[in-house]
């Protein structure tokens, strides 16, 4: 009864599966399709359950009756059949039910040869539900496989899929490591890198070869990205920066850099920066090239080896502020004080410098500009990404996190900042503060307000009195017409 009972809610749940897979199609409503996946699992729940209330502990129970298999189940000599009185002078004194019930139960050698012959009954009638032959390799699995008590259902999809997925299981790749002691051109980096490359794909596999017979398998994020991960033996994940020495940029000259260009097709619109750090990418203190192509955002850095990034452009869309990170003067932009061709060209976009006002305090620092992936470049350089990408400027301060003052004030303190770190001239100020200005006395704010605002920048040299006074009359006179 209780296996009845189960089966039909097994029944009711997948009939229950199949209609809101309908109303998930109809409807294209999330809440039928996850409905339906909650079916179906209740309904692959409920027919495993009826499978074991109808197997108990050993195979398949098939009804006796016609065209039903029934077990051949000897009973040893002296033992009633089941339901049948044992004679008064029975040698084993116990009766066919009890008998069965060890027999089910595991008790004794008799357990196995009455679970082998069920199993033998479980292998026939999937014979008979997959109407495939089964050969004798497959007859000894499903033999062996019968002491795990797994569900009727679940060997039979088991045996149903078993093909199909050894087709999608992909084979495990083999990587050869011939290469492991050949030179890789590099002084630099003598460790061999194998990569595998899919397109259109966010991750890319990289095997490395540290040693013969010692492999390492890393993982990195951006397709555009090459690998810059090694492993030493015994710090196998240790990230090494390829910053270039002051003679590596010393091989560069007019010819070089212009075959490089042309190599790596940077477009003629592109602008020199100097990038001062990036973890994402193992980045620290590397000028490079930028320019924009379609919906990318490309970079060409000059490393020891050149490498060329591409970031989506869709991502790029605030530009960050760090202030004061402290400078080393004796380590910082090292390979930019001699006298190469690349070292001249990229000294204009050194960061600018901040000297302590404390007595006897030798501590500078620089401010930075980040976007995208936690790359940061410096004060000089950030006016030439402004020119490529339209970004918004972003500064987390007591300022601009304050309620005290309006978004005007906060607009003009912003403009002032990158007033003061030379990413913008005097003009490009005047044009920003006109904007905000102009902004403000076509804005709803109350005139109190507005009044406020002028004087609060006027307090803090964002503006001048001029200023002042000319969107006075700007509010002024949009208010009377």
């Amino acid at each position: 009864m209780k296996a009845k009972i189960v089966l039909g809610l097994a029944l009711v749940a997948a009939l229950a599966a199949l209609g809101l897979v309908a109303g998930a199609i109809f409807t294209k409503q999330l809440a039928f399709f996850f409905g339906a996946v909650i079916c179906a699992f209740a309904a692959i729940a409920l027919f495993d359950t009826f499978n074991i209330h109808a197997a108990g502990d050993g195979g398949v129970v098939v009804p006796l009756g016609e065209g039903a298999i029934e077990p051949n189940l000897t009973l040893p000599e002296g033992m009633a059949p089941v339901g049948e009185n044992v004679p008064e002078n029975a040698a084993a004194g116990v009766t066919a039910e009890q008998a069965l019930a060890g027999m089910f139960a595991g008790e004794g050698a008799s357990s196995a040869d009455s679970g082998r012959e069920l199993d033998d009954i479980d292998m026939l009638l999937r014979k008979m539900t997959e109407d495939v032959e089964v050969d004798e390799s497959e007859k000894e699995q499903i033999l062996e496989e019968s002491g795990k008590k797994k569900g009727f259902f679940a060997r039979l999809f088991k045996k149903i899929f078993k093909g199909k997925l050894r087709e999608k299981k992909p084979a495990r790749e083999d990587v050869e490591l011939e290469a492991a002691g050949a030179e890789t051109g590099n002084e630099a980096d003598s460790t061999t890198t194998v990569k595998k490359k899919k397109k259109k794909v966010k991750k890319k596999t990289v095997v490395e070869v540290v040693e013969p017979g010692k492999v390492i398998k890393t993982e990195t994020k951006h397709i555009s990205a090459p690998d810059v991960k090694v492993a030493a033996p015994d710090e196998p994940n240790v990230f090494v920066v390829r910053q270039a020495s002051e003679q590596d940029l010393a091989q560069y000259d007019r010819k070089s850099i212009k075959k490089l260009l042309h190599k790596y097709k940077v477009k003629r619109d592109h602008r020199p920066v100097m990038i001062d750090r990036c973890d994402e990418f193992f980045i620290k203190q590397t000028p490079a090239y930028v320019w924009v192509d379609g919906k990318e955002f490309h970079v060409l850095l000059i490393e020891k080896e050149p490498r060329h990034l591409s970031l989506p452009i869709h991502g790029l869309r605030e530009m960050r502020y760090l202030k004061k990170q402290v400078v080393n003067k004796d380590i910082d932009y090292g390979a930019f004080k001699g006298k190469s061709m690349l070292a001249e060209l990229f000294r204009p976009y050194l960061p600018d410098l901040t000297q302590s006002t404390v007595v006897d305090d030798p501590t500078a620092t620089k401010n930075l500009y980040g976007f995208g992936p936690g790359m940061y470049v410096t004060n000089r350089s950030a006016a030439n990404i402004f020119d490529l990408l339209a970004m918004e400027f972003r500064v987390d301060d007591k300022v601009t996190l304050s309620a005290k003052v309006n978004y005007y004030f906060k607009e003009a303190y912003k403009a002032n900042i990158l007033l003061r770190d030379n990413v913008i001239d005097a003009n490009g100020y005047a044009d920003r503060i006109a904007k905000t200005l102009d902004d403000m006395a076509h804005s709803r704010i109350s005139n109190g307000e507005f009044e406020d605002t002028l004087k609060q920048m006027i307090k803090n040299k964002l503006i001048t009195l001029e200023f002042a006074n000319h969107y006075r009359n700007v509010r002024e006179k949009l208010q009377t017409s």
